[in-house]
């Protein structure tokens, strides 16, 4: 039943997406796309690999201070061949393949971990604070509250727990006792514990080390900003033109839809959510489709079809 309802979920969005389809123009959907500005399109493509560029350097610096020779090359593989994964996924945990490029460099899974784990939290402190201020600000623009307060409060209060805990050696192991007492197998259960070493052996390596750590957070900072930019050139790409202050207040709260484990890549939930803010300002639902359409190509598909092809490049072994 449970694995039923998983399905379900993961394919929520497609069918979502489906739904939507049935409810547009397709033929004027497909004149929108026709007629696009390939001028605002590459200044779209460019920034879009620039942001890309700060989120390899941020994953860089932060597994640098676990694996010193972790150089920009291995960064730029084990990022773009875990991207490839995390837009067939829900939530994007395709990432998780970064692990084993890292334990590729001699040293181990549980320092590969912690890597992977603090850049999963810079950027969802990110995408919170920018997201907050993103919700005020749409609240105080156009007085519709898209998120009540308490489920915002809820889930700054719950990610505040879970940091804890996957950062607090104690919290985690009183986590963790019971999987580890019924769940793990008795031949793995030596390998366990040196790997939850290694895990918060690391993780004090990477507090010991602000500067380095700051130098991410900023990377990931930039990172978060640059979308803006592109969102808005996509926009005018269609004939959209919309205020890039719109763009600012908007971008953080699709960033935060997306991440729900409810679709694919985002399909179906971030094109509802560009149908409801377009619609704001009256933009047809056809070029809200439209925008989501070569959203989804260039920031989800282009790079996961360029991250296939690292991966068939540069393929590593993901046996434990």
């Amino acid at each position: 039943m449970k694995k039923k309802i998983n399905y379900i979920l993961t394919f929520f969005g497609l069918i979502l997406f489906a739904y939507i389809l049935l409810n547009v123009n397709i033929q004027y959907l497909i004149e929108i796309l026709s007629n696009i500005d390939y001028r605002y399109l590459l200044i779209v493509i460019f920034i879009y690999f620039i942001s890309l560029f700060f989120r390899i350097l941020k994953w860089k610096w932060i597994t640098n201070i676990i694996v010193p020779k972790f150089t920009l090359k291995d960064a730029t593989v084990s990022y773009l061949a875990g991207f490839a994964f995390s837009t067939i996924t829900p939530a994007k945990i395709g990432d998780i393949l970064r692990i084993f490029y890292v334990k590729e460099k001699n040293t181990e899974y549980g320092d590969a971990f912690s890597a992977l784990v603090m850049d999963r939290i810079i950027d969802i402190l990110m995408l919170l604070v920018i997201g907050i201020f993103a919700l005020i600000s749409f609240t105080q623009i156009f007085r519709i509250q898209v998120v009540p307060l308490e489920i915002v409060v809820s889930t700054i209060f719950l990610f505040l727990i879970l940091t804890i805990i996957v950062m607090s050696r104690k919290s985690l192991k009183i986590f963790l006792i019971p999987i580890y007492n019924h769940l793990v197998p008795d031949k793995w259960k030596e390998t366990a514990l040196v790997q939850f070493i290694h895990y918060f052996d690391s993780l004090n390596r990477l507090a010991a080390t602000p500067r380095k750590m700051f130098y991410a957070i900023t990377a990931g900072l930039i990172s978060w900003i640059l979308p803006f930019f592109y969102a808005y050139f996509l926009a005018l790409s269609i004939g959209v033109n919309l205020p890039l202050m719109f763009f600012v207040v908007v971008i953080p709260i699709i960033a935060i839809i997306e991440l729900l484990p409810l679709s694919i890549s985002g399909i179906g939930t971030r094109d509802l959510a560009v149908i409801f803010f377009f619609g704001l300002y009256n933009i047809p639902s056809e070029a809200s489709v439209a925008f989501s359409i070569l959203y989804l190509f260039i920031c989800y598909w282009m790079l996961g079809i360029i991250g296939v092809i690292i991966w068939f490049r540069y393929p590593i072994n993901i046996e434990m």
